[in-house]
């Protein structure tokens, strides 16, 4: 009797995992859906017929999820696309209004907050056409050797000068060379220092350390700060969140700046992450495969 029963039980096993493993694979395929693999047809096959229907319902699913996607990513373009030469029209007349007006008067100055608010919507529609584009994996990129050292040490040596309040401090390694789009990297670079400057304590700190180890960057921006909301760090990255402490404090920004800094990374195959640490610090790291070459020295 217990080798009968030990027998029928590792028999209902052995039809548990056969009769589960359509599902295993069904959970997986599930699992790795993401914005780039919605795109991606690749036929799934099942042993049994029964979980056919179950197939078709799940390949119709994501189809539709894909389209809707591309229809949101057209949105984003073509809206970010007709705003840009209105906007510019206004612009140019709003600057020929105020050179227009009386120096100094009520109207100048209300030209010049319209000037402004242009200025802001045209950051905006550039911003989302630029995200438009990471997500519809069409960014052009013009890759050249980057010496990410020396722009990091010329963005602490302009910080110096235009933060004199804040405190500096960095270590910066020397010969730190990276195939990349150096327009976009310095635009990542000037992100990331100018959150951490808006967002620190009064006569606070920003810490800059970059290093190159096995050919892998990592770029680290740390500053104090006075509040972190609790869903910063997973939070941070979403676009057009700002957290209750920059509005309440006035900080300027939309909300955009670490979003495009993440789709930045995400093309040159490298990684953004945010910490908040226990020392009520936020900690920017980037990671990504570089090479390192050794700095020429003149006599």
């Amino acid at each position: 009797v217990p080798t009968v029963l030990i027998s029928i039980m590792l028999l209902a096993l052995y039809m548990v995992f056969i009769v589960m493993r359509p599902l295993k694979l069904f959970e997986n395929k599930m699992a790795e859906l993401n914005s780039q693999s919605l795109f991606h047809d690749e036929p799934i096959t099942s042993p049994y017929k029964e979980f056919n229907q179950l197939i078709h319902v799940y390949s119709d699913l994501r189809k539709r999820l894909a389209e809707s996607f591309n229809k949101a990513r057209r949105f984003s373009s073509d809206v970010s696309h007709e705003l840009r030469t209105p906007l510019s029209i206004l612009r140019g007349n709003a600057e020929r209004m105020i050179s227009e007006l009386p120096v100094g008067s009520a109207a100048q100055v209300q030209a010049r907050l319209m000037s402004d608010e242009i200025e802001r919507l045209i950051l905006i529609t550039e911003k989302l056409l630029l995200l438009s584009r990471a997500d519809a994996n069409s960014l052009q990129l013009e890759m050249h050797q980057f010496n990410v050292s020396q722009a990091t040490q010329e963005l602490v040596e302009d910080a110096l000068s235009f933060h004199p309040n804040l405190h500096i401090k960095h270590n910066i390694q020397e010969g730190v060379m990276w195939l990349c789009d150096a327009q976009l990297i310095h635009q990542l670079i000037q992100n990331l220092y100018t959150n951490a400057v808006k967002y620190n304590t009064n006569n606070g700190w920003v810490l800059v350390r970059l290093a190159c180890t096995d050919g892998q960057l990592e770029l680290t921006i740390e500053n104090p700060t006075d509040e972190a909301t609790q869903d910063l760090a997973e939070r941070g990255f979403e676009r057009f969140y700002r957290g209750d402490a920059s509005r309440t404090r006035g900080v300027d920004g939309f909300g955009l700046g670490l979003s495009i800094c993440q789709e930045i990374a995400h093309v040159h195959n490298g990684t953004l992450t945010l910490d908040v640490t226990p020392e009520k610090t936020v900690r920017l790291t980037l990671t990504a495969p570089v090479q390192v070459t050794t700095p020429a020295h003149h006599p």
